[in-house]
């Protein structure tokens, strides 16, 4: 996959009527829980498609039915529809191998997105748990806020949608840094949306930023973070020896635009390389999503 070194930040592409991202942030926005109730009802599953349905929601922390649908595609299953996926998940939801939520705006009664977004169920993590999987419940999703969710969903579609193997990449686990002190326990010094190891000698972090309110305070804090531990002598990514590398995405093209005008302000040198892409170019050309803004930016991880 290639980066597209670009001259200047004005150079940066744009889609001709260029849609919304759709894990664009609204105003006080939730998770709200469905009820989901089907005509069929099963307590376990020998079906392939639907055990690697569990298996993908559960390595993703949290996803929608396009990142599923794409994922079957990507391992070879490809008279799969999107009908097909919806139809699947209806039945895992109604029966609780997997939990399926929506968002909703507070602000606004009634008003629903229409992307359901799913984890696992308890019924589902005993169904991994049985062929001897590791188990990622969505515990963690009800501890943080609805923004929070859409910046996994769109590090999710990036992998996802660019081919990487579900089981080359992390989401949401912890990165720590051991202590300076002899018997002091390690700090946990960020939780990337996404952490992928290319051919166990590079690491990509993988961060979505939003236009919520407070995203350039959040994002200034997160790349303090990254650099901290870019410049650790160890840390718990032992895959990660020498180059790590930052991906950011934006909303859409405007939005990248804007973000790399106030990371270029903020930072004469990173200690790491960063690249930039979108929502709405991953989606459109996954092939051709990433721009970097200095010569030879990036390329060693996404060459040709």
């Amino acid at each position: 996959m290639k980066t597209n070194v670009l001259s200047t930040i004005n150079d940066c592409p744009t889609l001709y009527n260029e849609a919304k991202s759709p894990f664009a942030v609204y105003d006080q926005e939730q998770l709200v829980k469905i009820h989901t109730t089907s005509d069929t009802a099963i307590t376990s599953t020998n079906n392939e498609i639907d055990k690697l349905l569990i298996f993908a929601v559960s390595q993703l922390k949290c996803t929608t039915s396009f990142i599923l649908e794409t994922v079957l595609h990507n391992c070879g299953i490809d008279e799969i529809t999107q009908k097909d996926v919806q139809k699947r998940l209806k039945i895992l939801s109604a029966c609780e191998f997997i939990d399926a939520y929506r968002f909703e705006e507070n602000n606004k009664a009634g008003t629903r997105s229409s992307n359901k977004v799913y984890i696992l169920g308890w019924r589902g993590a005993g169904l991994l748990k049985s062929y001897g999987k590791k188990v990622r419940l969505g515990n963690y999703l009800k501890t943080i806020d609805a923004t929070q969710v859409k910046k996994i969903l769109s590090a999710s579609q990036f992998l996802i949608r660019s081919g990487f193997d579900i089981n080359e990449f992390s989401m949401c686990e912890p990165v720590f840094v051991p202590s300076k002190k002899q018997d002091a326990k390690a700090t946990k010094i960020f939780r990337p949306q996404g952490l992928v190891n290319i051919n166990g000698a590079e690491t990509i972090f993988i961060e979505s930023v939003k236009q919520n309110s407070g995203w350039k305070k959040e994002l200034l804090d997160k790349l303090e973070r990254i650099a901290t531990v870019s410049m650790a002598k160890e840390h718990n990514i032992s895959f990660c020896k020498h180059n790590t590398s930052l991906l950011l995405i934006a909303e859409n093209t405007e939005h990248m635009k804007k973000l790399m005008r106030f990371v270029e302000a903020q930072y004469i040198c990173f200690p790491i390389k960063i690249a930039y892409s979108a929502d709405t170019l991953i989606y459109a050309d996954p092939k051709n999503c990433i721009f970097s803004i200095k010569p030879n930016f990036f390329a060693s991880l996404f060459s040709a």
